[in-house]
């Protein structure tokens, strides 16, 4: 996975679910229906939850009018529902008209709106989507910064898929920043040696690897490799790549250095 060639990282799935974001009261039908479908999820029973999440969604189409707050949270909830029962491709289409909506209703720049932003990136991402998932990631970072700051606990996870998608699409000078920030942050907040650096410090150092910025990128491997929990938890594929490319950059170092000058 973390060969120099090789895909650098999948990007995380969903996670939020939307429950009562509308400022208006929902029938009493339809918050059933939510709450139904919700706990079907919950069960692992996903085409039972796509189904009600459909019964919910054209509930709140007639009742609160098609573009209306209510349905966005309808859309989002079954968008999620749907990537586990049918797959990404199958997401899109309610992910997209939940953003529509939220744009509508809040203006370009509300967090709701970055949160539709990320989502219809992750499904475009693991699609193999990476050019059309971009500007949707970037403008959700962007709001998301502009709105609770960079360094926010928040804010964190999406700058690391944005710089991995980056890092995926060969923007790395874009993707540097991005993934230097969230080790960064994670160090301040973080014993050295925790098990949640791991992975983005092998991240980062790959990202120099690409860059042939190899005395960085031996730095950053050494620092992964010496700082290794104590206890596991991490990924032993990750490690080994890591040992293998910091023998790749040993290598390189080797073939870029000045050779001795006759006497």
């Amino acid at each position: 996975m973390f060969r120099k060639y090789a895909a650098a990282a999948a990007i995380i799935g969903l996670g939020v679910l939307c429950f009562g974001c509308s400022s208006q009261t929902p029938t009493t039908e339809w918050e059933k229906l939510n709450e139904e479908s919700l706990a079907h999820y919950q069960e692992g029973r996903y085409d039972e939850a796509v189904q009600t999440a459909r019964l919910a969604l054209a509930m709140a189409d007639s009742v609160f009018g098609p573009e209306h707050l209510n349905v966005a949270v309808t859309l989002t909830n079954l968008g999620l529902f749907t990537i586990h029962a049918e797959g990404f491709p199958a997401a899109e289409a309610p992910l997209r008209r939940a953003l529509a909506i939220r744009e509508i209703n809040l203006g370009p720049d509300h967090l709701d709106v970055a949160r539709s932003l990320e989502d219809l990136a992750i499904a475009q991402k693991n699609q193999g989507h990476n050019r059309q998932a971009k500007p949707n990631f970037l403008r959700a970072l962007a709001i998301f910064e502009k709105a609770l700051g960079p360094d926010h606990p928040d804010v964190v996870p999406l700058a690391k898929n944005v710089g991995l998608l980056l890092m995926d699409n060969g923007d790395y000078l874009e993707a540097e920043p991005l993934l230097s920030r969230v080790v960064a942050n994670l160090e301040k907040t973080l014993p050295t040696d925790h098990v949640d650096l791991v992975e983005p410090r092998a991240h980062l150092a790959m990202l120099h690897w690409h860059l042939e910025n190899y005395d960085e990128a031996e730095r950053m491997y050494l620092r992964e490799l010496n700082n290794l929990p104590g206890g596991g938890g991490y990924d032993p594929v990750l490690v080994a790549n890591s040992q293998i490319n910091l023998a790749m950059i040993y290598r390189c170092l080797l073939y870029t250095s000045p050779s001795p000058r006759d006497s």
